[in-house]
């Protein structure tokens, strides 16, 4: 299977898959259907604490423990402060500004 990341903290699956590949344990995991939920979950294989959404059509998997200082107490802020509309209006604006400065190059 393809992964698009190999960070400890960060995994991606394919364009268009259900299945990425646990950031911690390195196991496969199925999610059957895309998500924008933000709230806290676990890897059905290790059972290490992590974030599941999807964006664009990737599936996304981040392990806050393990994630950089910054990201990790912005996602506890987001999972305290933001219900999934707003937790999906910061990636949309996230990824506008990755465009424009994508587009200055």
């Amino acid at each position: 299977m393809e992964q698009e990341t190999k960070e400890k903290w960060l995994s991606a699956s394919a364009p268009r898959m259900t299945k990425l590949v646990c950031a911690n344990c390195g196991q496969e995991v199925d999610l059957l259907y895309p998500s924008v939920d933000h709230h806290p979950s676990v890897c059905p294989s290790c059972g290490i604490p992590c974030l599941f959404f999807s964006w664009k059509d990737q599936l996304v998997q981040i392990v806050p423990g393990d994630a950089p200082d910054a990201l990790r107490w912005m996602i506890d802020w987001a999972q305290q402060e933001l219900n999934e509309l707003e937790f999906v209006d910061i990636l949309v604006a996230f990824d506008q500004i990755g465009a424009c400065l994508s587009s200055r190059r």
